[in-house]
């Protein structure tokens, strides 16, 4: 599977229990892509306006195949990060106080940076 998430420049991605931002470009890329997006109900705003094949579901990770992208608000559950091929993550270019728990941190989960849009 796919797995495409926002954070801020300290993986932080809920603040007060909402996210931390929100970029409607991100959004169209990910419905361009063509693929099956597997989000939850509280992403479903975003994508509502979007001609797209999208499915909203309890669990995305759980439910994806190898051709789905995730499209996660907070954390990665570790039990699913074998299963994940791609994890891009968007970076907003800003320090905002986050959530504890809903940080992510792609190295300590194994990965590694391969390209970079600065």
């Amino acid at each position: 599977m796919n797995v495409a998430v926002c954070a801020d420049d300290r993986g932080g991605t809920f603040f007060m229990g909402r996210r931390l931002s929100s970029d409607r470009e991100i959004i169209r890329e990910l419905a361009a892509s063509g693929c099956r997006i597997l989000i939850t109900a509280y992403s479903e705003p975003l994508f509502g306006e979007l001609e797209c094949n999208y499915e909203v579901c309890g669990n995305p990770l759980a439910l994806a195949s190898d051709t789905d992208i995730c499209f996660i608000e907070g954390g990665i559950c570790e039990e699913y990060v074998r299963d994940i091929r791609v994890l891009t993550v968007y970076r907003w270019n800003r320090h905002y106080p986050s959530d504890p728990g809903s940080r992510i941190y792609p190295e300590k989960l194994g990965f590694t940076l391969c390209t970079s849009a600065d």
